[in-house]
């Protein structure tokens, strides 16, 4: 957020539908520390790219972990919202962020929403806001209003993983919805723009001004 990245329409969504992931097997801890996890692929004008999710956890700032697939206690996030939010149950639908009573949290969930896991609606709590908040609170919030103790990850995933599920998941969106005429906004740009420039791809000018975020819109 520090660095706002101007976005390219183009080269976003040839980025998006070539991006492809693929992850080491059977790695010692020297070797996970060494050269990462795995790696991730995309094409851009017929010219294939790659970067290392070890260049990529750098890039963005990221801490390292050895799980893949992130996976989090579905009652403790419950508990969790019950503890940070109201009494109602969680809902992806029908939680809203402003139900978030601590302003500190309330402004990671926004920022978290507007910036690396980027989506056109941010103003309801999905479980992927959930899981980070959780993350974010493990050995800050010892307990939950349920008396549960709060373990994050249970799998040890950093949070790079959760970022590269989000970008695979629009190709995903786009087959699956693309002959429904369901319209959506691609808001995830200015993310994608630091992982084109780290491989050196050539931008097209001029590129789409990065949108701010001030207090009133993280209230």
């Amino acid at each position: 957020m520090s660095y706002p990245y101007a976005g390219y329409k183009e080269e976003t969504i040839e980025f998006l539908s070539t991006l492809q992931v693929e992850m080491y097997e059977g790695l010692t801890d020297f070797e996970l520390d060494t050269i990462g996890l795995g790696f991730l692929t995309f094409s851009i004008d017929e010219q294939r790219y790659q970067l290392s999710i070890k260049k990529l956890e750098e890039l963005f700032g990221f801490p390292s972990g050895k799980g893949t697939k992130p996976r989090f206690d579905r009652e403790e996030l419950k508990d969790l919202w019950a503890t940070i939010g109201n009494n109602l149950p969680l809902n992806s639908a029908r939680s809203k962020s402003n139900q978030i009573r601590s302003p500190v949290i309330r402004y990671f969930q926004r920022s978290v929403t507007n910036v690396f896991y980027s989506r056109e609606s941010t103003g309801t709590v999905s479980n992927t806001d959930m899981e980070m908040i959780d993350s974010a609170l493990t050995g800050i919030l010892h307990r939950t209003k349920g008396k549960n103790v709060s373990r994050g990850d249970l799998n040890n995933a950093p949070p790079v993983m959760p970022l590269l599920i989000h970008l695979c998941g629009y190709r995903k969106w786009a087959l699956t919805n693309g002959k429904k005429k369901v319209r959506g906004a691609l808001c995830v740009g200015g993310v994608v723009t630091p992982i084109l420039e780290a491989c050196g791809v050539p931008l097209k000018e001029p590129g789409l001004a990065p949108r701010m975020m001030d207090l009133d819109n993280l209230r």
